[in-house]
């Protein structure tokens, strides 16, 4: 990775407060809040209701 974007990316990663992360995608720097963990238990709960529908492998 160019040491430019590297320290334009972490640079974006300290001004955020905590609870978010920050990803390059393309030439694109892309902040958002991580999912809570209501979010994280209501995925694994539809999760495993998709799987139960599913075939083998």
């Amino acid at each position: 990775m160019n040491p430019e974007r590297y320290h334009l990316l972490e640079e974006a990663r300290r001004s955020l407060p905590d609870g978010y992360k920050v990803e390059l995608s393309g030439d694109l720097i892309v902040m958002q809040a991580s999912p809570s963990s209501t979010h994280q238990l209501n995925l694994s709960i539809v999760q495993r209701q998709f799987d139960a529908h599913c075939p083998p492998g």
